[in-house]
């Protein structure tokens, strides 16, 4: 994570039968006794990065919530650890840009939120996000835009007189002589 709280790294899932968080600490080789003195190192460690595994449980805490999928309420059965991977990675993403979002005060259209309605589930060929906004075609919209100019163009080119005989008005109005004065 980085310090605006953004998933930056992701390792690779291992099934939790033989990668329990126990089994992983010995791996790691943090197998310490309890209530053993930390060092100066350990306890500087501590508190300089505290904030960032309080930082970590809370985005475990966002995934799980808005994911149904990576919480641990149900065992996640798959046939392929790489699609778990890369599922786990587009919702860290798709957290990362929700932040993004957030702190960059960008306006949010239904599209984008399309991810956070209750049972969303990944595109594919036969799942399609929803698009609830109407399709324009845009090169319809600029031949539009092309006809308006050219009939304003036309417009503008008119003449008063154009298509007005002259003649025809000439008997039914005849200017008054201007007074006389005196």
């Amino acid at each position: 994570m980085d310090c605006n709280g953004m998933a930056l790294f992701v390792s690779k899932s291992a099934p939790c039968k033989n990668n329990a968080g126990g089994t992983m600490l010995l791996m790691m080789k943090l197998d310490k006794r309890k209530n053993k003195d930390l060092t100066q190192e350990e306890a500087f460690y501590n508190s300089t990065f505290g904030s960032f595994r309080s930082q970590m449980e809370s985005l475990f805490a966002d995934l799980g919530s808005t994911f149904e999928k990576h919480n641990n309420r149900a065992p996640v059965l798959v046939d392929k650890k790489q699609t778990y991977n890369l599922q786990l990675k587009l919702s860290l993403l798709l957290l990362n840009m929700k932040k993004m979002v957030a702190l960059l005060a960008i306006s949010v259209e239904p599209i984008h939120t399309a991810w956070l309605r209750e049972g969303f589930e990944y595109p594919t060929t036969e799942n399609d996000v929803e698009q609830p906004m109407e399709y324009v075609d845009v090169g319809a919209l600029m031949e539009d835009g092309n006809t308006m100019a050219k009939l304003q163009e036309e417009f503008l080119a008119l003449e008063l007189h154009d298509d007005v005989d002259e003649n025809q008005y000439s008997n039914e109005y005849t200017p008054m002589d201007p007074p006389v004065i005196l």
